[in-house]
């Protein structure tokens, strides 16, 4: 009996994972259709209802079918995409913007106090000039994955879609 329940389970279960693949989005408002359905008929048997009110168990369907299924279906891949850049943050971005505090205060403050104002744009280009080739030696030392230069941004290397290579 129980591995008779078990391979029943089992065929559900992968039709279920083969609807999955090929209509995520339907099959995501079905099963939260059904979902908030079992929901709501168990909430109204918890509230001890006399008759079972199907009315708001086809309108708390539709609310899941409707708004949650889709609606949660890009919400999870968004959030797949944000621990994405999440990753790509604190793997690329942090190192760099920390050797970029380690620099940039002190130039600047030796810049706005002690170069004349006609000469700090100047002095400026010629530091980005020197921090933007210390961070490629560097990056380059250490298997190209620290410090990445933020001046290797996809639009200045021209490899943006659309954009054509430079």
């Amino acid at each position: 009996m129980q591995l008779a329940f078990s391979n029943r389970a089992l065929k559900l279960w992968r039709a279920y994972e083969g609807q999955l693949n090929r209509r995520p989005v339907q099959t995501q408002m079905a099963t939260s259709a059904l979902l908030w359905a079992v929901g709501d008929t168990l909430a109204q048997k918890v509230e001890q209802r006399e008759t079972l009110d199907t009315k708001r168990v086809a309108m708390t369907a539709g609310f899941g079918a409707s708004f949650m299924g889709p609606v949660g279906h890009y919400w999870y891949l968004a959030l797949t995409g944000i621990q994405g850049f999440k990753s790509k943050i604190e793997q690329d971005f942090v190192p760099t913007y920390m050797a970029e505090l380690f620099i940039w205060p002190g130039f600047q403050t030796f810049n706005f106090t002690k170069v004349p104002l006609q000469h700090q744009l100047l002095a400026v280009n010629c530091m980005t000039l020197v921090d933007a080739t210390f961070l490629a030696w560097a990056r380059s030392q250490v298997g190209g994955s620290y410090p990445k230069s933020p001046y290797a941004s996809p639009i200045l290397k021209g490899s943006w879609p659309g954009l054509g290579h430079r």
